[in-house]
């Protein structure tokens, strides 16, 4: 459906394809802006979805890279959702098909890509984390810190949600290991 319109309907309009050329052209040091202006970070907070769209505009056109952007966060919502799920729950559940209603949201047509990108990793950091946490192998923490690398060039705010997932998740945790000792404590006497 994202690929059948002429452009993605976003209520930003085209202004961040706008800022991918001004980017591009800065990067360059041509076109009107780079007598003015210049890059003091190349990866900031809020970045990937304007180098994703500038390595997209290599082989495709404008509009067509930010559709297939939007197609890339459908697909990494779905997944991130469906590994979730499988952390918590059997393989194959049917609720792994509960997250696709909620993947084209309001704030993906508000033009909120980097909002939206960063949800999707918190999602599939949420499920590697009651995966794993037990055994964060080294392979296991590189993947972990890249991630949250890429959270950090997307937008904070899902970085935060993870963080108080892991939070709340080393809480429960320590108050179930001390109700069980606890209660070990007290049928030993």
């Amino acid at each position: 459906v994202v690929l059948t319109a002429p452009v993605f309907p976003s209520q930003d309009g085209p202004v961040h394809l706008y800022y991918v050329d001004v980017i591009r052209n800065l990067l360059t040091h041509s076109g009107p802006y780079a007598g003015h202006f210049e890059l003091k970070g190349l990866l900031t907070p809020y970045s990937l979805q304007y180098f994703a769209l500038l390595v997209l505009e290599v082989v495709f056109p404008s509009a067509l890279s930010e559709k297939l952007l939007v197609c890339c966060y459908i697909f990494a919502f779905v997944q991130g959702f469906r590994y979730l799920v499988e952390s918590v729950t059997e393989r194959r559940s049917p609720w792994t098909l509960a997250g696709i209603p909620f993947c084209m949201n309001n704030l993906v047509y508000m033009g909120f890509m980097n909002y939206c990108i960063g949800v999707a990793l918190a999602l599939f950091l949420c499920g590697f984390w009651i995966r794993y946490w037990r055994r964060l192998l080294p392979g296991r923490i590189a993947v972990l810190f890249a991630c949250l690398y890429l959270m950090l060039i997307t937008h904070p705010v899902p970085l935060a949600v993870f963080l108080l997932f892991v939070g709340m998740h080393f809480v429960t945790d320590l108050a179930r290991a001390i109700a069980q000792r606890s209660e070990s404590v007290a049928q030993s006497f």
